[in-house]
This record gives C-alpha cells, structure tokens and sequence, in this order.
C-alpha cells in the first residue's frame, strides 16, 4: 500500500518529520479529495486536474501506488472533460486515498 522507507529516506532518517509528513499528507488528503469532488460536480476541468495533479505528488512521496494511479487517470481524464469517466475515477480516488490514510495513521 505505502513504502515507509520512501518516506522515511525524504525524510532523512528523522522519525519526527516522518510523523509530520504522514500527518500532513493525511489532512491534506481530506481536503483537496473535497476540492476534487466539488471541482467534478462543478465541471471545473482545469482546477480538477490541478488538485489530481496535488495529490499525485503527495501521494508519491510515500510510493502509494494505488492513489497515484487513480489521481494520475483523474488528471488526465479531465483534460477530456467526459464525466462518465470522471466521476466513477473520482470515486475510486476517495476509496484510494481513505485506505492511503489508514496506512499513514499508525505513523503519527
């Protein structure tokens, strides 16, 4: 799911910014999955890509594979503005990213 030495290797070794990374990533997680969904709703196309591209690079600091792929086909998928693909990828994001956030949670 997430590879901690990744993590841990940004971070120097220091177990403390490890724990601040984790916690950060996490909260950041819960709002732009939020600006995600509204951005969806509201068929705002280029925001939409911005926060998927966010995420993707927040969640790769930790190799969550799983959440990068989904932001990454979100990202792309916006370009094309189809909401028959963007929604259900939206959907999958939030699943991706509820379990991200529950792998982080014992490391802060």
């Amino acid at each position: 799911m997430i590879d901690v030495d990744a993590g841990r290797t940004i971070c120097g070794g220091d177990e403390e910014r490890l724990q601040l990374l984790a916690r950060t990533l996490s909260e950041e997680a819960d709002d732009l999955i939020a600006k995600i969904q509204d951005t969806a709703e509201s068929r705002d196309w280029n925001a939409l890509h911005r926060y998927a591209h966010t995420l993707k690079g927040s969640a790769a600091v930790f190799d969550a594979a799983a959440v990068v792929e989904a932001a990454r086909r979100l990202e792309e998928q916006s370009e094309a503005g189809d909401t028959e693909v963007i929604d259900p990828l939206v959907s999958r994001l939030k699943i991706e990213v509820t379990r991200l956030q529950d792998a982080l949670a014992p490391l802060f």
